[in-house]
Formats: C-alpha cells, structure tokens, sequence
C-alpha cells in the first residue's frame, strides 16, 4: 500500500483529516477547495484523468468514464484558486543533529502537506540549503501525489549551513496572497531569520514558524566533558568544556531569552508559532500543541 512509504503512519493521517488550519487573514478565492469563497470564478486547467485509488475523494470521480470502461476515474485539475500550502524544510546539517530530530522534521512536513492535500488544496515542500530553496516532489493536489512524495522524503540529506533569508528570497514560486507558509527550523543559524520570516510575510500569504529542537539542545546533559561540535561547519571542528552545573544554569537562561525574543517577534509580526522537541510524536506536536496553540483548529 502506498500508506507504507509514509513517514508517518496511517492512523495518523486519518487524524490529520479531522483538523484545519487556522485561517487568520482573508485568502484569495477559492471554489476549488472544501472552504467557502467570497470570490465568483476561478480558473482551472485540467490535467489528466487518473485510476481511482482509495483514499481519493469520490466527488472527482468522472461517471461517464466509469460508465464506458467499467472502472473509476478521477479527474485532476490545476485549480488556482485553491490554498497553497507552501513547506520550508531547513535541510541544513544542525537539523539532523540529535534525538530523532531529522526524521521529526520529514513528519512533520509530510504531516502539514497531507494536512493541506486533506482539504483539497495544493501542497509544495520546498529545502533550504545554503542560499537555494530547491523544490522537492512537485505540486501536491491529492493523495497519491502525497504519497507518491513523501515516498521519497527518507532520500533528502541534511548537511551544510542554511541561509534562510537568502533561500527564500530565491523561491522560484513564492506565490502572494494565496495560502500560507510554513518555515520548519531550528533557527541556529548566523543567518537573519527574523529577515527570512519577515520576507514570508511581504508576499501576503498567511506565515507559521515550526521552531524545532532536540532535547539534547533544550536540556544539555549534566555535568561531564563535553566537546561541542558546529554540526554545519565543514570540518566539524568544536571546543571541549566541562558542563558543570553553572554552566547549564547560564545555558537554561541564554536558552530561554533566545527562543523568548523568537516568540515575542512572532507575536509582534503576526506569526505562527509552534515549538517542538524531536523527541515527540507528531500526533504530541499537531494534535496536542497544534489546537492548544490556536494553529490548528
């Protein structure tokens, strides 16, 4: 079954179709999805048909197909005016450092794609890597596009440095007013990621920060020597320090105003935002955090 090449499994996504996103701004029109308009019209290309598959909305399929061939069709259209789910993965080397943090962010932006493709809308993931934002999958518009992509999620390597603002700058489709960003990232970078999400918020598209750490950054362990390695830098080259406990005391604090001047800038700008351990599940982060949150709904 196509469900097996998911990063995540079945009962899950099952889930995932009971929840929304919280729309916080007025999008542009949309007939082609399953949340009403304001908009009359819209424009819609259509593609190919293709064999019905389960898990495939029933309202596409074409009857005078199924009536000449004896078998299900659907039909598949470009549909402009639906949501766009736009997903930034960093795909930087610090993101596959720690407890499960790598295969949480491939969950989690599946998650959000299938999320959005559950809706009727389009999905697109999108990696961060140095100054490139490099699209992965194609278009998303339905659940064997979803699965067809996310069979291929375990193949995207983490490595080198990310420099957030300059690689969205370089989306060769960031699209404006038309649905919402999503920036999955640890942030430690030398980068301006404060830059990087104000740049999401000039396209006029609805912006969601996913702030995602280890627990070994959220909690270094007690005290011991313990050499810290730049995971991005290209030699690996780090220092050696005792942990004592002052020293996790100085690093709680540092690490509390740090990620406390990120929640206060989303705030201040408007912005989703959603923090989340890697050692948690995706139903803890979306279903639990998520609707607490307010992201979702």
């Amino acid at each position: 079954m196509a469900e097996e090449r998911s990063p995540i499994d079945g009962q899950f996504l099952r889930q995932l179709e009971l929840l929304d996103f919280q729309l916080t701004q007025q999008m542009k029109g949309r007939l082609g999805g399953m949340r009403m308009s304001r908009t009359r019209g819209s424009s819609v290309e259509w593609l190919d048909f293709q064999e019905y598959q389960p898990g495939d909305d029933p309202r596409r399929i074409d009857w005078n197909m199924a009536a000449r061939f004896d078998s299900y069709f659907i039909r598949s259209f470009a549909d402009e005016t639906r949501l766009k789910t736009t997903i930034y993965l960093d795909a930087s080397a610090s993101m596959a450092a720690g407890t499960r943090k790598r295969q949480c962010a491939l969950q989690l932006a599946a998650a959000f794609a299938y999320l959005s493709v559950s809706h009727l809308d389009h999905a697109v993931i999108n990696l961060l890597q140095n100054a490139r934002c490099i699209p992965t999958g194609g278009q998303l518009y339905d659940r064997p596009s979803f699965y067809r992509a996310v069979g291929q999620m375990q193949q995207i390597r983490f490595q080198g440095e990310s420099d957030l603002c300059a690689a969205l700058k370089n989306d060769p489709e960031p699209g404006r007013g038309n649905g919402i960003s999503i920036l999955i990232s640890d942030l430690m970078t030398d980068s301006d990621w404060q830059g990087a999400l104000t740049a999401l918020l000039a396209r006029k598209r609805q912006v969601l920060l996913v702030h995602l750490l280890s627990p070994e950054e959220m909690c270094p362990p007690g005290e011991a020597a313990i050499r810290y390695l730049d995971a991005e830098e290209e030699h690996g080259r780090g220092i050696r320090k005792q942990m004592t406990h002052n020293t996790q005391l100085q690093y709680a604090k540092a690490l509390n105003e740090w990620t406390d001047s990120i929640d206060a800038f989303c705030r201040h700008k408007g912005i989703g935002c959603l923090r989340a351990k890697s050692d948690e599940t995706p139903a803890d982060i979306l279903l639990r955090k998520g609707l607490s949150s307010g992201v979702l709904i």
